[in-house]
């Protein structure tokens, strides 16, 4: 609540419903990251799908192209070579499956936790009391925050521990000086 005095010396009262502060930092923090997360499951998948089937395609063309006869056959079979072999290493290296999967399974569950304090949040405007109803809505919020940063931390444990580092390098475990 705060109080404002006017020009004319009145007094105006304003209240300001907590429920109104938690609804708005729920929904902040929620609908932004669903986006985002929706956004870039998007672009991972589409990415996947892209260089699968530019692999495939060229793949299979590979021996119609080295079939024929036509000027400048070998730069058109060695261009070939490098786009299929440069699409298959971006693919790996970007792991665009993996994670495109993490990325979706993360939007899920920003999608379930926000389904979830939804109905906290409801039970908690439901109530009558107003000190029991800021509480409810207090923990529904705070739950929400809890498991959105869960999800996040999940997946980024996930993403580092999927990341393949080459132990057996001449320089794995050596410093840089000898």
């Amino acid at each position: 609540m705060s109080v404002e005095q006017g020009q004319s010396g009145s007094v105006t009262v304003i209240t300001v419903d907590p429920l109104q502060t938690y609804r708005a930092l729920a929904e902040e923090s929620v609908n932004k990251l669903r986006d985002q997360y929706d956004w870039r499951a998007k672009w991972h998948r589409r990415l996947f799908r892209f260089s699968g089937i530019l692999v495939i395609v060229l793949s299979a063309s590979l021996p119609l192209l080295a079939g024929f006869g036509y000027p400048g056959k070998n730069m058109v079979i060695a261009v070939t070579g490098v786009v299929i072999a440069t699409a298959t290493a971006l693919r790996t290296f970007y792991q665009w499956d993996q994670m495109w999967a993490l990325l979706r399974r993360t939007h899920f569950g920003l999608i379930e936790a926000s389904s979830q304090w939804r109905l906290a949040f409801a039970r908690a405007e439901a109530t009558v009391d107003p000190v029991e109803r800021e509480q409810r809505a207090y923990e529904a919020t705070d739950t929400l925050l809890a498991k959105i940063e869960g999800l996040r931390s999940a997946e980024t444990e996930k993403f580092f521990s999927s990341l393949a580092f080459p132990e057996d390098s001449p320089l794995a475990g050596k410093p840089f000086r000898s």
